[in-house]
């Protein structure tokens, strides 16, 4: 009788592993941090959001109101510290708005 070489294991472990090597890796943590930013900000803000993505660390907004524009703007590094810490890594390294 052949005896198997690895042991079963969990498809979440396996996809982990996977997914740390992988560079789906970094669009899946800027995927996360976009969530993060809908959770943290509320829906009020969402619901004046027009635009939101990541591109290569930096999270780009547009809003479609200057007052809310302005605050953010001026709040960037505390939104990005909470995103970041709610992620427990640094994802967002700057937030630029458009």
């Amino acid at each position: 009788m052949k005896y198997r070489k690895y042991q079963p294991q969990a498809i979440g472990k396996v996809m982990e592993k996977y997914l740390k090597n992988s560079p789906l890796n970094d669009k899946l943590k800027e995927v996360e941090a976009l969530k993060a930013w809908q959770k943290i900000m509320g829906p009020n803000i969402m619901d004046r959001t027009q635009k939101l993505y990541m591109k290569s660390g930096v999270l780009h907004i547009k809003v479609d109101s200057s007052i809310i524009k302005h605050d953010i703007y001026m709040m960037r590094s505390h939104i990005m510290r909470n995103i970041n810490s709610h992620l427990k890594a640094e994802i967002v390294t700057e937030i630029v708005l458009d």
